[in-house]
């Protein structure tokens, strides 16, 4: 991806949270845009539309504080410092940690899950499993009856296609992976929407190495 079309990315994202939301608020920066643009972030690294050497300018445009009038300016700042620090210096999640615990903040938990979902992009295919459904147990059903939209137009997309991706970059992470081609991603396919991220995590477990905890469990209908 050229540097250019990362720019315009953003700006349509900043463009459609205009229109229906106030950026007065540092939960709906958070919410509206850098939660979006991450995931958009997440599967363009993937893809290898968005390259590393784009990676500090997308941040950088991401993080214009001028397109926003943001409260709590350390906050945001911060934000910036973890992308920065997961997409280009490699932050594993045990750092990450490490580094959130000492953060007092507004908005410090959906930072948290922010770091979460770029995390997953850099993770071998288990553990981005794990640091989403963490989230996911918690989110889903958030998501889904108060910014629906959202959820059915941005969140199931991103998990249909980072699956995808992930399967197809890293093919041996999975067991059973001709199982999984033939059998698990035609059944997802054809999952209702309100049931597809569910669905998703559901055959996954099959064929990944995922920490299966009761409320997990619970969540996927196992």
């Amino acid at each position: 991806m050229k540097e250019g079309d990362a720019g315009k990315e953003q700006a349509e994202f900043i463009k459609q949270a205009r229109s229906s939301r106030s950026l007065n608020d540092d939960l709906a920066v958070y919410l509206y845009i850098l939660f979006p643009v991450s995931l958009d972030f997440s599967l363009r690294i993937l893809s290898g539309d968005l390259k590393k050497e784009y990676y500090q300018t997308s941040i950088d445009s991401l993080f214009d504080p001028g397109k926003y009038n943001v409260v709590d300016l350390n906050e945001f700042n911060y934000a910036k410092s973890i992308f920065e620090k997961i997409m280009l210096d490699g932050l594993d999640y045990p750092e990450f940690i490490e580094m959130h615990n000492k953060q007092e903040s507004a908005n410090k938990d959906f930072i948290y899950v922010i770091a979460c979902f770029l995390l997953s992009t850099f993770s071998d295919s288990s553990k981005a499993a794990d640091l989403q459904l963490a989230n996911l147990v918690t989110l889903d059903a958030t998501f889904k009856n108060t910014i629906t939209s959202f959820y059915n137009f941005q969140l199931i997309p991103y998990f249909e296609q980072f699956w995808s991706l992930k399967f197809n970059n890293n093919t041996k992470d999975f067991l059973k992976a001709d199982d999984l081609r033939e059998r698990g991603f035609p059944l997802i396919k054809k999952t209702p929407a309100s049931e597809k991220i569910k669905k998703i995590f559901f055959v996954l477990s099959c064929h990944l190495k995922i920490a299966l905890s009761e409320e997990i469990e619970r969540f996927i209908e196992l």
